[in-house]
């Protein structure tokens, strides 16, 4: 279930909320192997989750080799965030990850 939260994450912080699935296993490199707190962040949303199928639900959907967060996607991770309550130190470090999400990564 992280994973998925770490797609919609991902695709939120794109332009248009799409990008290739290239793009996306860089992005999920990048965050995955830069230390525990990526890691640590999705496995505290995904508590909150359980269930979770970004295609089922009608999250995320691939559209000619992108995926694209729909808006009920952008939805359920705002709420889902809301709901965790995020502290200020994990909002720094979300601040830092967004700047990372906003700048083009070569595919």
């Amino acid at each position: 279930m992280s994973f998925q939260l770490s797609i919609l994450k991902i695709l939120a912080g794109q332009p248009e909320g799409r990008a290739r699935l290239a793009v996306l296993r860089n992005y999920l490199t990048v965050f995955y192997t830069s230390g525990p707190e990526w890691t640590a962040r999705m496995k505290r949303l995904a508590e909150r989750a359980p269930g979770l199928n970004i295609f089922g639900q009608k999250l995320v959907e691939r559209d000619s080799g992108h995926w694209i967060i729909t808006e009920g996607g952008r939805a359920f991770l705002a709420s889902l965030e809301r709901a965790a309550g995020t502290i200020t130190q994990e909002r720094a470090s979300e601040r830092a990850i967004e700047e990372t999400i906003e700048k083009p990564l070569a595919s």
